[in-house]
């Protein structure tokens, strides 16, 4: 039985390689996700591995603050 549903995933702590989400949007063609991290050298690679594997569209990476939210849900226009 396969399962296809859209499904929107966060991945705090995504590293440089964000391997998470890449692996899910890999394995599932509709799923989409949001990764944090607090450091933006790893945020740097990880972008050019979402680049690289033609997935801008489906992984947003956004910078999250070391004493904030770990998924800052207001920069995602979500309620």
């Amino acid at each position: 039985m396969t399962v296809n549903i859209h499904l929107l995933t966060a991945d705090s702590g995504t590293g440089a390689s964000c391997i998470y989400p890449l692996l899910g949007c890999a394995q599932r063609p509709k799923w989409k996700f949001v990764g944090t991290d607090i450091d933006e050298r790893s945020l740097h690679y990880a972008r050019g591995n979402v680049a690289y594997n033609d997935l801008k569209s489906r992984i947003r990476l956004m910078r999250s603050a070391p004493d904030g939210e770990l998924i800052p849900l207001n920069g995602l226009g979500l309620e």
